[in-house]
Order: C-alpha cells, then structure tokens, then sequence
C-alpha cells in the first residue's frame, strides 16, 4: 500500500466490528465522506507546508531555505481551515473518534510543536493549546500509540 491513509483505510476495513473497525471507519456514506475529506485534505494541502517547516524548522534560523516564511505562513493558513472546518465537533470528522483523527492528530501535534508563530490561526489558543491536540482527545491511548510518545 502507498500511503499511511491507504493502510488506516485497509485496517479499519478489515477489523471486526468488535474490535471497533466500523466504529473508526463508518460505511455509511455520508460519515465515510467526512472522515475522507480531512485525510485527503492532509495530502492534498497540508502535507506541503507541513514538510517544508518540519525539515527547515530543525536548522538554526539563519541555515533555512528561503521559503521556510512561506511555508510556515502556508501552514498556519492551512490549519486555520482545519480549525474552521472542524468547529463544534469533539473531533476531526464529527461526532465520533475515527481513522481521520489517527491520521491528522500526529501531525497536528508536530505542527503545534514547530518552533514558529502560527500567525492567524485560531485553532492555538495558547502555548499549544487547541482542542484538536491529541491530549484533549478521549482516545488518547490509541494516539500516544500514533505519535510515538505518551501525549497525557
């Protein structure tokens, strides 16, 4: 399989409904579709961005390429959607903790770790704070698991 997405998608399908596989990734169609559109949202849009700040960001400010400004403005834009987009849910893709929250909520956590100003974007409502932050999560377990670290 190509893509992390793709794999999230190949597991939730094939586990059991009793180990929670359609739970993650509902088959109705209308659920499914906003579970998908933040996870192809993540490659389509944020995943530039995203990769741009996380290699510059790791060189002394005056070792960054020059789009490092750019992309660090790109990125707080793009996540400024997801912010929006999301608004008045507990999660990503509605009412429910799915595939789309295992997908962006490692992500989301690095960029909420980068060391820049994410100017413009509400979804930081302080030093790190934001309700999409893994550790405001209720399945926290299975996302320490996805970010490779103990996020509560």
């Amino acid at each position: 399989m190509w893509s992390y997405g793709n794999r999230t998608r190949f597991c939730a399908i094939s586990a059991p409904k009793s180990a929670g596989g359609a739970g993650l990734y509902p088959a109705e169609p209308g659920a499914r579709s906003q579970i998908e559109r933040w996870m192809d949202w993540q490659l389509a849009a944020l995943n530039g961005p995203y990769l741009g700040v996380f290699k510059e960001s790791k060189k002394k400010e005056e070792e960054r390429a020059a789009s490092f400004a750019g992309d660090a403005k790109e990125l707080a834009a793009q996540l400024e959607i997801l912010e929006k987009g999301t608004a008045g849910r507990p999660v990503i893709a509605g009412a429910n903790f799915s595939i789309a929250d295992i997908c962006l909520g490692p992500i989301v956590d690095r960029c909420l770790s980068f060391p820049v100003t994410l100017a413009g974007a509400s979804l930081v409502s302080g030093p790190g704070e934001t309700r999409l932050r893994p550790e405001r999560l209720p399945e926290v377990e299975v996302l320490s698991r996805a970010c490779g670290r103990k996020v509560r």
